[in-house]
């Protein structure tokens, strides 16, 4: 057995009707390691609410792996701004956001439609997805965990998200 090269790996480029938007995440490591993912999942759009992050951060930049160059990256200090560019240019944009509530569904049950578009939802790092942006989703869905926390790293939890979302598009 041999381990693969990036020019030698046999993934063909495919994209995905699905955009990120996060709402607080602030780390340089958590957001470079969401551009890496995208690149990885063919996500190209990134909607930054109140990350207050450097986008030339030395730490990001070595997490993205120089995946940034290759998203369309959009900072907004609102949420209501970010949802009203988000409108204007996919208006029949779905809004999921990926949070653990009273009414959330399991991510495995729920169903996407082929021909939709969707923007994943992601929450900071201390407080999760805001009740202003839950309040504009279209639908809550979480990750059943089973061992004590609650909750998982927002880089971690979007690798899982969009390895189910991306599966369920194919």
């Amino acid at each position: 057995m041999t381990q693969l090269t990036h020019d030698q790996n046999p993934f063909k480029p495919k994209s995905f009707s699905i955009s990120l938007l996060t709402d607080g995440v602030r780390s340089p490591a958590n957001i470079g390691g969401l551009f890496r993912l995208m690149d990885a999942f063919g996500i190209k759009d990134i909607f930054l609410v109140n990350s207050q992050v450097d986008l030339n951060s030395s730490r990001l930049k070595r997490t993205a792996r120089g995946t940034e160059r290759n998203l369309n990256i959009k900072q907004f200090d609102s949420a209501a701004d970010a949802l009203q560019d988000i409108q204007s240019i996919i208006p029949q944009a779905k809004l999921v956001a990926l949070e653990i509530t009273s009414e959330s569904e399991v991510l495995d049950s729920f169903e996407l439609d082929h021909n939709g578009e969707y923007v994943l939802v992601l929450g900071g790092e201390v407080h999760g997805v805001s009740e202003q942006v839950l309040a504009q989703c279209d639908k809550v869905v979480h990750i059943p965990m089973y061992g004590n926390n609650s909750s998982m790293n927002v880089t971690q939890s979007a690798a899982v998200a969009l390895h189910v979302l991306t599966q369920k598009l194919l």
